[in-house]
């Protein structure tokens, strides 16, 4: 796992000056309030750090005697200030009168935190998306971004220049602290956008986004978690600067979208679902750690239908059957978790099988050539489902009573999945298992990934087949070519799968 970025948080810096300071004076010092925003200035000694806030800060400047009259520091010789100490206590003063309204709005209602996330948030301008009609050549995908730690991805990913990157959930983590706050979730959305190369490439690629369960504010997020609304208005403004009125978004329940590209025969669907929103629990483990049962079991119960658990919304199923039934050539269905994976007791689709063939059977009834595209299990992989069961054709000669059965269709049907995660911390080997740590699943296609990786679909419409591969995000160690000469290997191919692109 890479280390992540050094944090300095000015609240602490600030609380070991100013005990050093009036320790010296003999007396108590106060106690230094979390979060609130100081600007405090050097002044021989006494203070060594200049900042705003909780945030990420550079290194602390070293103490010197020279002062330039342009600087702050300039501040402590000039009147009417007599000595430093005022300058503190008057900082001081002002830092617990904003501590206090701070407060105050923990406590307030819903509305008044989410006015002040909108403030926070909604202040990025991403990159234009591809007007409808473009045909897509190629379109990238990752999950499971930690803003804390470096992202060199960013410039690999923008040196294929997608025609789209899809962020498919833990676009940054930021679970939140209390059930009427999520200043984590708000801190980690404003790391990530002062982060230099998502602020290059952020201008170079089209993004679009889904949530997982630590942008969502909790870990396992589902339909319980008591910040789910406040996590999906914050996720709303800094991916698509807030909802104006009459947005279609703004009625959903989640963050479940649709985007069409292309003409003709060359048409692709983007469909990216929100797997948390409506969740129903899944089914805690009665072994914890056991392979195929790490976390969870599979659920044993009625269909979602017949009241038992669910991963989707009724309402998010009528709008993804209706969506289905638009002309496309290529959808790309995004699931922030897997949906094909069997070898794991981690979250995914398995945990309430009737959802998920609920979902195949969908699928299999749909026009066009689907690819499920996956993140969350810091792991990447290639799946692969067939199913050839007996479909049977049902006739309905009018009054709404059964007349006929049609002869039963064996048409074998398949669709792959490419789960790409983690964008900046994959789980690498336990040395302990050495080689033999994948995972048991007799759908996946080849080993698993254990670096650090992002995937990318390229559209061959004269050929008519996608090429899927996963690719690395940044340079290892000490690499050197094969010619001896240093260079990176990010962007290489860590798997690969050709996936033909049928015409019905």
């Amino acid at each position: 796992m890479l280390a992540p970025d050094d944090v300095y948080d000015v609240s602490d810096l600030v609380k070991a000056d100013a005990e050093r300071i009036l320790s010296a004076e003999r007396s108590t010092p106060p106690i230094p309030i979390s979060g609130v925003k100081s600007n405090v200035v050097e002044c021989d000694s006494d203070f060594l750090v200049r900042g705003e806030g909780t945030h990420s800060l550079p290194p602390p400047p070293p103490s010197s005697s020279k002062r330039s009259s342009s600087s702050p520091l300039s501040l402590c010789a000039s009147p009417p200030w007599r000595t430093c100490r005022s300058i503190f206590h008057g900082f001081f003063t002002t830092a617990l009168i904003v501590a206090v309204l701070s407060l105050s709005l923990l406590h307030a209602d819903d509305e008044i935190i989410i006015q002040e996330e909108e403030r926070e948030v909604a202040k990025l301008e991403h990159k234009s998306l591809p007007p409808s009609g473009k045909t897509l050549q190629s379109l990238a995908f990752g999950s499971c971004s930690d803003q804390r730690y470096p992202q060199p991805f960013w410039d690999t990913v923008a040196n294929d220049s997608p025609d789209l990157f899809v962020m498919m959930g833990d676009n940054v983590y930021g679970n939140c602290e209390s059930e009427s706050s999520c200043n984590n979730l708000l801190e980690a959305y404003e790391r990530l956008a002062a982060h230099p190369s998502f602020v290059g490439a952020q201008q170079l690629l089209p993004i679009v986004a889904t949530l997982d369960d630590h942008d969502y504010g909790a870990t396992d997020a589902d339909g319980s978690n008591v910040h789910k609304d406040l996590a999906l208005h914050a996720f709303h403004n800094f991916w698509h600067g807030g909802l104006r009125k009459g947005d279609v978004r703004a009625g959903r329940s989640g963050a479940y979208d649709s985007y069409m590209y292309g003409r003709h025969n060359e048409r692709v669907q983007l469909i990216l679902l929100d797997t948390r929103y409506d969740r129903d629990a899944f089914v805690p483990t009665d072994e914890l750690g056991a392979r195929g049962k790490e976390n969870y079991v599979e659920y044993i119960g009625p269909s979602a239908e017949e009241g038992g658990k669910r991963i989707l919304s009724e309402q998010q199923w009528s709008w993804l059957e209706m969506k289905l039934k638009e002309p496309a050539t290529v959808r790309v269905l995004v699931s922030s978790i897997q949906v094909i994976a069997d070898g794991h007791g981690f979250e995914c689709w398995r945990m309430i099988p009737q959802e998920r063939n609920r979902l195949y059977s969908l699928l299999r009834s749909t026009s066009g050539t689907t690819v499920i595209i996956s993140g969350d299990r810091h792991l990447g992989a290639v799946y692969h489902y067939e199913d050839h069961a007996e479909h049977v054709n049902i006739t309905d000669s009018g009054g709404g009573r059964l007349r006929s059965l049609d002869q039963s269709k064996t048409t074998p049907w398949s669709v792959y999945e490419i789960t790409s995660s983690s964008l900046t911390h994959t789980w690498g080997e336990d040395a302990s298992c050495k080689n033999n740590c994948d995972e048991v699943d007799p759908r996946r296609i080849g080993p698993m990934i254990r670096t650090n990786n992002y995937g990318l679909l390229e559209f061959d419409w004269d050929k008519k087949e996608i090429l899927a591969t996963l690719r690395k995000t940044d340079t290892s160690p000490h690499h050197v070519f094969e010619n001896g000469k240093r260079g990176s290997d990010a962007g290489t191919e860590l798997a690969k799968q050709v996936i033909p692109i049928i015409s019905d």
